[in-house]
C-alpha cells in the first residue's frame, strides 16, 4: 500500500464508485470521466468492491450506504482493515442518524445525500483530495513532546481552515497516540468548529443563505465567499484557537469575532436530519463525535474535548 501511495503523487487519482442502482454508477462515471482526469470504476455491491480494491487498491472510494449483499457501513470497515488511510464518501438516500454517526466514526470522510447535485458531488470529492494533500507528517519531532500548549491566531481566510487543520491533526497523530476513529473524530469536529467559525461567526453567514447559494452552484457560493471576505469589517477579523494536548485528553476551544448565536437552541431537540444537508450539520457533529462540548455564554466559543481510554 506505501508504493501505491506514493506513486498517486505522480499518477492521476483513481475513484471507485460503489451502488446498487446502475443509473447512478453511471451518472458518476460519465460527469467525473467528462469533466476530470480521475481515473473511475465502478462495482454494483460491496463484496465486488471489496474484492476489486484487493486486486487494485484506489485513491477515493464512493460508497452508497444501503446495499443488498454488503452494505456501505460494512465494506467501510472491510475497507479501512485493509487500507486505514483509504478516504471514503457515504451517499445515501435513507440511512438513519445511528449509520451516518456510525459511518463517520469509522472514518467517513464525509456525506453526500440522494437526490445529490452532480456539483455537491465533484466539490467533495475535491475537498476532500485536498485535505489529504496538504496534510504535513511531523511526527518525528512532534513525538518528543510531553505536553503542549498551541494558541493560533487565524486570519479570516477561507483557504487556511485546512492548513490549521491538518497542523493541529498532524500534532494529535503523532503525539496523542490513540485509535484512527478516535483522530478522525477529532477532524470532523475539527472541521466543522472552523467552517462554523468563519462562515457563520466571522462572516455573519446565515444558514439559508448558505443554502441558497450552494443551490445555484459551487461557483456561486465561492463567489459570495470571497465577496463576503473582502469587506473591510470582514477582513479585520481573526479566529482564535486554544490547543491543549496531555496524557489525559485533547482540548481545542475556538472563538470568532462574531456576536455569536444562541447555542442553547441549536444543541437541543435537533432534527438528525440536519446530518445531510449542507448547512446546519456541524453541531450535531460535534455533539455525537466529541467526548464533552461546551460554549460561552454568547455563544461565539466552542471548546471541544476527547479523552484518552487507559490503556
Amino acid at each position: 500500500m506505501g508504493s501505491h501511495a506514493e506513486c498517486a503523487k505522480f499518477m492521476a487519482k483513481s475513484i471507485l464508485i460503489v451502488d446498487d442502482e446502475e443509473i447512478i454508477r453511471n451518472v458518476l462515471r460519465r460527469k467525473l470521466e467528462q469533466t476530470t482526469s480521475y481515473k473511475v470504476f465502478t462495482a454494483d455491491d460491496g463484496v465486488v468492491a471489496l474484492d476489486m480494491f484487493k486486486e487494485q487498491p484506489v485513491d477515493l472510494v464512493i460508497s452508497d450506504l444501503l446495499m443488498k449483499e454488503m452494505n456501505g457501513i460494512e465494506l467501510l470497515r472491510n475497507l479501512k482493515s485493509i487500507e486505514p488511510s483509504i478516504p471514503v464518501i457515504i451517499i445515501t438516500g435513507y440511512g438513519t442518524l445511528d449509520d451516518a454517526i456510525e459511518a463517520i466514526h469509522l472514518g467517513a470522510e464525509d456525506f453526500i445525500k440522494k437526490p445529490f447535485d452532480i456539483n455537491e458531488v465533484l466539490e467533495t470529492i475535491d475537498k476532500t483530495f485536498r485535505k489529504l494533500a496538504e496534510e504535513a507528517d511531523q511526527r518525528e519531532v512532534i513525538k518528543y513532546i510531553a505536553h503542549e500548549d498551541i494558541k493560533l491566531e487565524i486570519p479570516n481566510q477561507f483557504d487556511l481552515l485546512n492548513t490549521v487543520i491538518n497542523y493541529i491533526f498532524s500534532h494529535l497523530r503523532a503525539r496523542w497516540l490513540v485509535s484512527d476513529e478516535d483522530l478522525h473524530d477529532v477532524k470532523v469536529c475539527l472541521y466543522e468548529a472552523l467552517t462554523n467559525a468563519f462562515e457563520h461567526g466571522n462572516l455573519g453567514i446565515s444558514g439559508e443563505v448558505k443554502t441558497k447559494y450552494l443551490e445555484k452552484g459551487q461557483q456561486h457560493w465561492r463567489d459570495y465567499l470571497l465577496e463576503q471576505m473582502e469587506d473591510l469589517v470582514n477582513a479585520k477579523k481573526a479566529i482564535h484557537v486554544n490547543l491543549t494536548i496531555n496524557e489525559e485528553l485533547m482540548r481545542v476551544a475556538i472563538q470568532d469575532e462574531g456576536p455569536g448565536f444562541d447555542y442553547r437552541s441549536r444543541t437541543q431537540d435537533v432534527d438528525p436530519e440536519e446530518l445531510f444537508r449542507s448547512s446546519g450539520r456541524g453541531l450535531l457533529l460535534i455533539q455525537s463525535l466529541m467526548d464533552a462540548v461546551e460554549f460561552n455564554d454568547s455563544g461565539n466559543e466552542v471548546t471541544m474535548t476527547k479523552y484518552r481510554e487507559s490503556s
